[in-house]
C-alpha cells in the first residue's frame, strides 16, 4: 500500500485529460501513486473513505489534489470549499488545474484556500513544462504536512 506521500489525487472528469496529465507527470519526473475521480462528489467520497471507498486501503490520504473546476456534478469549486471545510483534509495542498484563465475564478479558488491555480497548457509540452514546475515546487521546495 502506497504511503501518503506518494499519492496524488486528481480530480478531472475528461479521460483524454487524465491520459495527459499522468504522462506529462511521468515526463516530469513525478514519481507518485495517481489516484483518480470524476466529479467533486466523487473527490469528497474519497476523502471521507464513503461510497466506493469504504474499503481500508482503499483511498490512501494523498499528499496534494490536484483539481478541474470544470467538472459535471459537484464542480471543482464547491468540492475546493468542502474539502477546506473538513478538518480531516483542510491541509491537503489543492493545486487547481483547470482550461479556465478567468479571473473570477481565479479570485474564487483562490478565496477558497486553493494553493495554487495552474490554467491548462494547450499542448503536451505545456504540460510537462507545467508538471515540472509542480514538481520543483510541491515535491522537491515545499514541506507538505502530514494528514491523519
Amino acid at each position: 500500500m502506497p504511503n501518503d506521500r506518494d499519492v496524488i489525487l486528481l480530480a478531472e472528469d475528461d479521460p483524454d485529460d487524465v491520459r495527459i496529465i499522468r504522462r506529462a507527470f511521468k515526463s516530469a519526473g513525478i514519481i507518485k501513486n495517481i489516484a483518480v475521480v470524476g466529479d467533486g462528489a466523487e473527490l469528497l467520497d474519497y476523502l471521507h473513505h464513503d461510497g466506493a471507498y469504504r474499503e481500508a486501503g482503499s483511498a490512501p490520504t494523498p499528499s496534494v489534489i490536484v483539481l478541474d473546476i470544470n467538472m459535471p456534478g459537484m464542480n471543482g469549486l464547491t468540492a475546493l470549499q468542502e474539502v477546506k471545510l473538513d478538518p480531516r483534509a483542510a491541509s491537503i495542498p489543492v493545486i487547481v488545474l483547470t482550461t479556465s484563465n478567468a479571473d473570477l475564478d481565479i479570485k474564487a479558488a483562490y478565496a477558497l484556500g486553493a494553493a495554487s491555480y495552474v490554467t491548462k497548457p494547450e499542448d503536451f509540452s505545456g504540460y510537462v513544462e507545467a508538471s515540472r514546475r509542480i514538481r520543483d515546487f510541491w515535491f522537491e521546495l515545499a514541506e507538505l504536512p502530514t494528514v491523519a
